[in-house]
């Protein structure tokens, strides 16, 4: 016994011998424990020895019988902590995640109670903004693990793998994935959005908008013909003629600017009237109130409008 004990060769070592004598005896189940659940580094070397000394035919006197020493050789096997399977072992190898992996390292250690849980997936995924991409890499690596171990009863690896994890523990760890599953599927249904059409740059729209930019003679800029979208109000110059014209909302939506067409505004009172020449510099920087003002002032017909805008027109007021 003392040669036995004082065994120094390999953990490899060891495992080989260990291996080729429960396959001699036949032990299937300690065979899949010992390669599956057992490290290197828990490997009881003098037991892996004995198992040498038995294979070499080899009579052992310190034990009563040889069924004594094989009932000691597969406890010491049994008796060792498994290491945790690989499955549980891999990090998630993202930015995100760890947290999550923690919680499991918690679950397992502490029995696989689920009524012990306080970690929440779909918070911790909230509180931490993980962007949706990365979340579909935690639900394809956490579905992975889940389907591993409902294939436990139809993979006999995966049975001797396991073979310590029991039903009962097997269906805690599948319900606690499921819940993590569960919040990671929430946190992306309530984060979806529709991708948004970039908007195109103000030049760009402003391109396909025909109106005059400004007028010298008049002492008149454009404003930007954009701010017409949503605006209660725009007042407009038709240089050539002579025109003050007016464009009113015809709801709560405000006006819409599609092209040089003036949308959704209210016939009856988008009109424009004939205003002399010499007065249209003074409309430069009015108000609403002031330009509503100088257009009750205009005893002229009112005409309807068209809704197009073209080179002629200089935008005076837009008001929201």
């Amino acid at each position: 016994m003392r040669a036995i004990q004082k065994f120094d060769g390999t953990s490899i070592e060891a495992r080989k011998y260990l291996k080729q004598y429960f396959e001699s005896t036949d032990e299937k189940q300690v065979l899949g424990y010992l390669t599956h659940s057992v490290a290197d580094d828990m490997i009881p070397r003098e037991y892996a020895w004995a198992a040498k000394l038995v294979l070499d035919g080899v009579d052992i006197q310190c034990y009563e019988n040889e069924d004594e020493l094989h009932n000691r050789i597969k406890k010491a096997i049994w008796d060792i902590t498994p290491k945790l399977p690989e499955v549980i072992k891999v990090p998630v190898k993202k930015t995100y995640g760890g947290d999550i992996e923690h919680s499991i390292d918690q679950f397992i250690n502490g029995g696989y109670k689920l009524k012990d849980v306080t970690f929440d997936t779909y918070e911790y995924l909230e509180k931490e903004k993980v962007p949706p991409g990365e979340v579909r890499k935690l639900v394809k690596h956490f579905t992975e693990m889940r389907d591993e171990l409902e294939q436990i009863d139809s993979d006999e690896q995966l049975k001797e793998a396991y073979a310590y994890l029991g039903k009962r523990n097997r269906n805690s760890y599948i319900k606690y994935l499921d819940s993590i599953l569960d919040g990671c599927g929430n946190y992306l249904t309530n984060t979806r959005t529709l991708k948004k059409i970039a908007k195109p740059g103000k030049k760009k729209r402003l391109a396909k908008v025909n109106y005059m930019e400004s007028c010298d003679e008049l002492q008149l800029v454009s404003q930007d013909p954009t701010k017409i979208n949503g605006a209660k109000e725009a007042w407009i110059i038709h240089e050539k003629y002579n025109l003050l014209i007016v464009y009113r909302t015809a709801d709560h939506d405000g006006l819409k600017l599609e092209g040089s067409s003036i949308k959704n505004f209210k016939e009856k009172t988008s009109t424009n009237k004939k205003i002399q020449r010499k007065f249209i510099p003074g409309l430069s920087g009015l108000g609403k109130r002031a330009m509503n003002k100088t257009w009750r002032d205009l005893k002229r017909k009112e005409n309807t409008n068209n809704g197009r805008l073209n080179k002629n027109h200089i935008i005076v007021g837009v008001f929201k």
